[in-house]
This record gives structure tokens, sequence and C-alpha cells, in this order.
């Protein structure tokens, strides 16, 4: 996200590669990156690069906050993962969802259409549940 809040996604595995011109902007960036992955595996990186913008969403602040971006960037390279933010209502599968999405092994992370099906399905029994919370107020869920 940008100072006006307004999202700022790319191909950040690629990012590493191209556009930097300097060290500041590179490691600005590698907050939301695997600096474990190299360029030609894109889809692994988007997926952990992904759930570090998830993690953003819930919390406002970028990952590692309010650590100085050197600090978070020897963190991703010692394989230090963002804690759990306590201030935000986080459920327990969103967040072990983010955590298989940092996997250390990027094989056992989930390919990106899989983490959109279960967003999907979570989004919907949650508009279900809502719905009928509306439709009967005096009924317990």
């Amino acid at each position: 996200m940008d100072d006006s809040g307004r999202p700022c996604i790319t191909e950040y595995s690629l990012a590493k590669v191209f556009g930097h011109k300097s060290s500041a902007e590179f490691r600005r960036c590698m907050r939301w990156a695997d600096p474990h992955l190299t360029w030609w595996s894109q889809r692994e990186g988007d997926v952990f690069s992904f759930a570090m913008i998830m993690l953003e969403a819930f919390t406002g602040q970028a990952p590692f906050f309010p650590k100085p971006d050197s600090v978070a960037f020897l963190a991703l390279e010692r394989r230090e993962r963002p804690e759990r933010p306590t201030h935000v209502d986080l459920t327990a599968k969103l967040w072990a969802l983010v955590e298989r999405c940092w996997d250390d092994d990027k094989e056992n992370r989930p390919k990106m259409a899989e983490v959109l099906r279960i967003l999907r399905d979570w989004s919907v029994l949650l508009f279900l549940a809502a719905s009928h919370s509306l439709e009967n107020p005096h009924q317990p869920q």
C-alpha cells in the first residue's frame, strides 16, 4: 500500500531482478517477498507475497512494522516471519492459511488457485451467516 492507501501489487519475485534503482528500494520491496526464491520460481514467491499482503490488509501496516527495512530484510533472510497480530480479529483458519503461504518449503505452499478458492468459500459462508442473521434476528446462531 502506498501512503494514500492504494494497493501496489506487483510480481515481487521478478522485482528482485528488475527495476530497482537503489538497495533501499530493494529492501523496502523485500518486506513482501521470499528472499530465498529465484526469479524463475515466481508462482511460489507470489503466494508468499500474497500472504504478506493479506497481513498488511488486516493490520494496516507493512510486514515487520515498526522495524526498519534493513532489519525486516535480515529477518526474512533468517526465515523469520511476522508475528500473528493480536490487535485485529484474525481467525485461526485465516492465520493458518497465511502460514501455509509462508512455508519454508515452497512445495508445501498452496497454489494461488487454492488460496482463492479457500477465500471465496469463506466469503460465501460469511455472506450466508450474515444473511441468516439479518433474516432471523432473534434466532441464535
